[in-house]
């Protein structure tokens, strides 16, 4: 969004972004322990996050990991299209749409499984991206906009391009290999110290003093 608005007025040369923020206080941190191969999906159930991508990745995945979960939270026109493709696909056991949920749940939620996955097409930020971290769970999600400005390295998260479900299967395979070694501490730190409320506020506070 910065890069088209100094698109549009070439004179404009002091855009700064503050990204969003969290009360990090709100959230438990995942306990280290065994790899339980949960993922979960918040958000709309719309073609703009990636939905038809995330069903087929999984569709592969089942082949690999048969005894998978991936737990879906979320509304939208897409749902009975994800009914008929879990269906079809012989997903039932693997893919279950939770419906919608009281945010104040989002941290029991997101300690109830492992990784998250959010393969948008397009997203400003992606809060929820800094929610799954500050409790403890790596991401998987796409450069569409926000995403790829968070998850910077692969020590909390994987960013794979828009639309490509091998992408997001093989990413899912690799995340899953290497989740021993994701610290929970860490992605939570990591949160704290970039995007906790006081770092936001400071920041916008030294733009307001310029």
């Amino acid at each position: 969004l910065k890069s088209k608005i100094a698109a549009l007025d070439k004179s404009i040369d002091n855009l700064v972004v503050v990204p969003n923020g969290i009360d990090i206080s709100k959230y438990v941190v995942k306990k280290r322990h065994t790899f339980k191969n949960r993922y979960i999906f918040i958000g709309h159930l719309i073609e703009r996050k990636g939905i038809k991508i995330l069903l087929e990745a999984c569709s592969m995945l089942k082949s690999v990991s048969p005894d998978f979960v991936l737990n879906i939270y979320g509304k939208g026109e897409l749902r009975k299209y994800m009914i008929d493709y879990i269906e079809e696909k012989g997903l039932v056991n693997n893919i279950i749409l939770r419906g919608i949920f009281s945010n104040d749940k989002i941290n029991e939620i997101l300690l109830d499984n492992d990784v998250l996955i959010l393969p948008s097409y397009k997203e400003s930020f992606g809060v929820v991206v800094i929610e799954a971290l500050a409790a403890g769970l790596p991401v998987i999600a796409t450069e569409c906009g926000g995403p790829e400005t968070i998850i910077k390295d692969d020590s909390i998260g994987e960013i794979i391009n828009v639309g490509d479900s091998k992408a997001l299967y093989s990413a899912i395979t690799k995340v899953a290999d290497k989740y021993h070694t994701y610290n929970p501490k860490y992605l939570s730190n990591f949160v704290n110290h970039n995007f906790g409320w006081d770092v936001i506020i400071q920041r916008i506070f030294d733009i307001y003093k310029k």
